[in-house]
C-alpha cells in the first residue's frame, strides 16, 4: 500500500505517530522482522489500517509493532475492528494485538498516560502538577542546568545513544539496538524532536519525543543518576509541556507504563490521565511464558559488559 495514503488514513482517524507506516521500514531495517501490515476496505475507501510485523519462533505470528507505547489497529469503526481482527485470525497462525479498543473481554496489561493542553504555561504549572512535582521542577530550575527543547539533529545522536544505554542498563531493562536512532531520525527527521538538560554543556537528563497531529509523543527518556535528585529529569518533562503549551498542541503523550507502577505514578504527578491498552492474543499461555522468560533475564542484564548486554536484548527482542 502507498505510504502516504496509509498515513493521510492515520491522521485523519487520529491516530498516533507509532501507527504511521514508516514504523514498519524500521523493524525490517533494525531488526530484520518481516512487516505485514494489514489494510481493510470497504465500498472502495480505507476502513482501518494495522501496523504488524511477524515475529518470534513461529514464523506465522503477527505482532503489534513491539517497542513503541502502541500501535494497534486505526479503524473507523468497532465494527472494522472486529472485521480486522477476523482478518488477522484467518491470515496468521498466531496473533498478538495491542489496542486501545475494548469489548469487555480484556484486562488492560499496561497504560498510555496522556496530558491534555487545556491551560496556558503558568496554570499548568501552578494548577495541573501535583505539587511535589512542581516542587521538584522548581528545585531543578534553582540549579545550574540549561535546558532547551528543539528539533532534533545527527549531532546530538552519539550523546543521546550513549546516555540511553546508561540509563536501560542501570534499571535493568531491554534495550534497542543503537542504530535504531540514525534510522528513526533518517526516517522521521520532521517528527523528531528532543529535550535537553545540560550541564556545562554536558547531556545529563533527555527526552526523544514525536511531534504529529498537534500532540507530542514521549518515546525515550535519558538520565544521568547522580543529577535525579536535582530535579533534571522533571526539566526534560517541563520543557516539552510547556512548548505544547506555549504552541497551542493538543496533548503531551507520556508514554507508556505498568499498572500501579511507580513510573505511572510519576507521570500521573504531571497531571496525565490513564488510558488501558488491552492484550488480544491466539496464545495467551505462550505470552505469559515469555514475559516469565523475559523477567528472569532482565535480573543478569545489569551484570554483563555492555557489548554483550546489547546483544542478548537484540536476540530478546528479535526472537521473543
Amino acid at each position: 500500500m502507498d505510504k502516504n495514503i496509509w498515513d493521510q488514513f492515520v491522521k485523519k482517524n487520529d491516530g498516533s505517530v507509532y501507527q504511521l507506516y514508516g514504523w514498519q521500514n524500521i523493524c525490517r531495517e533494525v531488526f530484520g522482522y518481516d512487516p505485514s501490515p494489514i489494510v481493510l476496505t470497504q465500498n472502495g475507501a480505507i476502513s482501518g489500517t494495522f501496523p504488524g510485523i511477524k515475529r518470534g519462533w513461529q514464523k506465522n505470528n503477527f505482532v503489534s509493532l513491539p517497542f513503541v507505547d502502541w500501535a494497534g489497529p486505526v479503524v473507523t469503526c468497532g465494527k472494522s475492528f472486529r472485521q480486522l481482527m477476523s482478518k488477522i485470525s484467518k491470515q496468521f497462525s498466531s496473533w498478538e494485538v495491542f489496542s486501545l479498543l475494548n469489548f469487555g473481554f480484556n484486562i488492560p496489561v499496561y497504560q498510555i498516560f496522556e496530558l491534555a493542553i487545556n491551560s496556558d504555561y503558568s496554570t499548568i504549572l501552578a494548577k495541573v502538577y501535583h505539587h511535589k512535582t512542581r516542587n521538584m521542577v522548581s528545585k531543578g530550575k534553582r540549579q545550574e542546568f540549561g535546558v532547551d527543547f528543539r528539533q532534533l539533529t545527527v549531532e546530538d545522536l552519539p550523546e543521546f545513544s550513549s546516555l540511553y544505554l546508561k540509563t536501560m542498563k542501570k534499571i535493568g531493562t531491554l534495550c534497542l539496538p543503537l542504530k535504531i536512532f540514525p534510522a528513526l531520525l533518517k526516517e522521521f527527521s520532521s517528527h523528531s524532536f528532543v529535550s535537553r538538560v545540560t550541564f556545562r554543556e554536558k547531556l545529563v537528563a533527555g527526552l526523544w519525543t514525536f511531534i504529529f497531529n498537534q500532540k507530542i509523543y514521549v518515546w525515550a527518556n535519558v538520565s544521568e543518576e547522580k543529577f535525579l535528585s536535582q530535579g533534571a529529569n522533571y526539566l526534560a518533562y517541563d520543557a516539552v509541556i510547556k512548548f505544547a503549551a506555549e504552541n497551542n498542541f493538543k496533548a503531551v503523550i507520556l508514554g507508556a507504563s505498568s499498572v500501579d507502577s511507580s513510573q505511572g505514578f510519576f507521570k500521573e504527578r504531571w497531571g496525565a490521565k490513564a488510558y488501558p491498552v488491552f492484550l488480544y492474543s491466539s496464545c495467551p499461555t505462550v505470552i505469559s511464558r515469555r514475559w516469565e522468560f523475559l523477567k528472569i533475564l532482565k535480573i543478569f542484564l545489569k551484570i554483563l559488559p555492555d557489548s554483550l548486554y546489547v546483544k542478548c536484548s537484540h536476540l530478546a527482542w528479535r526472537f521473543s
